[in-house]
C-alpha cells in the first residue's frame, strides 16, 4: 500500500481539540457527516462518538463528561489535521475550543550520508531522554526512529525514516506538544503569532541543538512543497512491529528483574494458555516460563 506525503513543508500532523461548547460539537458532527459516509461508532477514553479513517489520516469526534460537565473532544491525525486547519484554527482563535495536543512535522529526502544511529549516539550526552527503535529489527541499517524527550513531558520529538515506493528513504522530524504548551502554540498560530515551521525550527535549533540535523532541514524550512508516494505498513504489520520492538524488549527486561519476573512471566503464561500447546512450550522454554511462574 502507498500514500502521498508532502515534502519540504512543515505542517500539523495531529491535533486534539476540546470544548465545553455543544454548538461547536454539533457543527463538527455535521461537517463529518457531510464529508464521510463511513463513520463508525467508537469510544475513546470517556468520549463516545464517531470515527472516520482514510489513507491520509483519521477523525474522531466524541462527547463525554469533564468534572460533571458535558465535554467534547475531536482528534484529527495525519495530513487531514493540516488540510482542515483553516476550519479549526479560527475556532481556537475565538476560544470556541482549545488544543490539548498538537504535532508538527516536516519530511525531506534523507541526505545521502545520513545515519539515524549516529544521531542517536550524538544525542546520548544531551540533558534529555533519548530512545531508539528500529522498525524492522535491531539492525542499525533498517528504518529507525530516534525519540528525543519524555512521553510524560509537554514536548517530545521523533526523528524517523520512511521509505518511498521506489525504495528511497525519507527523513521526518515531528514534535508532539501536549497540555499547556499545545494550547499556547495552537493559540499563537491562530492569532498570527507564528507558523508551524517556526516552532519546528525552534525545536531543532534551540532544544535539540544537533548541527547535522539542523543542516539537513534548514534548506527546506521555506522550500517548495513536493508530493511523493511512500510505502505504508498494513495494520497487521504495524502490530507485529509493536510486539517485536516494544512489547518483547519490555518483557525481557521484566524477566531479568528478580522483583517482578515471576509475576510478569506467570501472567504471560496464563495468556498463552489459550494457544496451541506447542507454542506455549516453545515460548516457555525460551524464557523459562514454567520455573518463573511458580515463584
Amino acid at each position: 500500500m502507498s500514500l502521498s506525503i508532502l515534502l519540504y513543508n512543515a505542517q500539523v500532523d495531529w491535533v486534539t481539540l476540546t470544548s465545553y461548547d455543544s454548538s461547536w460539537w454539533r457543527r463538527w458532527r455535521q461537517r463529518i457527516a457531510n464529508a464521510y459516509n463511513a463513520s463508525i461508532p467508537r469510544k475513546i477514553m470517556q468520549y463516545d462518538g464517531l470515527f472516520c479513517g482514510t489513507p491520509d489520516g483519521s477523525i474522531f469526534l466524541g462527547a463525554g463528561s469533564q468534572s460533571g460537565t458535558d465535554h467534547y473532544m475531536m482528534r484529527v491525525s495525519g495530513s487531514i489535521a493540516d488540510d482542515i486547519s483553516s476550519m479549526w484554527i479560527p475556532e481556537v482563535g475565538r476560544d470556541e475550543c482549545k488544543a490539548s495536543r498538537i504535532d508538527i512535522q516536516m519530511t525531506i529526502q534523507e541526505p545521502e550520508d545520513w545515519s539515524q544511529y549516529d544521531l542517536f549516539r550524538r544525542l546520548r550526552d544531551k540533558p534529555f531522554t533519548i530512545g531508539w527503535m528500529a522498525s524492522a529489527g535491531e539492525r542499525v541499517d533498517e528504518l529507525a526512529t530516534v525519540y528525543i524527550g519524555s512521553r510524560n513531558s509537554e514536548r517530545m520529538t521523533r526523528c524517523y525514516e520512511k521509505e518511498t515506493v521506489g525504495g528511497n528513504k525519507l527523513l521526518r522530524i515531528e514534535t508532539e506538544y501536549k497540555g499547556k504548551r499545545a494550547a499556547m502554540i495552537a493559540s499563537r498560530i491562530a492569532k498570527g503569532g507564528g507558523q508551524a515551521v517556526n516552532f519546528l525550527q525552534y525545536e531543532i535549533q534551540h532544544i535539540i541543538k544537533d548541527s547535522a540535523l539542523l543542516a539537513a532541514f534548514t534548506p527546506y524550512f521555506y522550500g517548495q512543497p513536493e508530493t511523493v508516494y511512500v510505502t505504508d505498513k498494513t495494520d497487521k504489520e504495524r502490530q507485529q512491529a509493536w510486539l517485536l520492538n516494544q512489547v518483547l524488549p519490555t518483557f525481557k527486561r521484566h524477566i531479568s528483574d528478580h522483583d517482578s519476573d515471576g509475576i510478569v512471566a506467570h501472567m504471560f503464561y496464563k495468556a498463552l494458555a489459550t494457544l496451541d500447546m506447542g507454542v506455549i512450550m516453545s515460548v516457555g522454554h525460551s524464557v523459562n516460563l514454567e520455573d518463573n511462574g511458580g515463584q
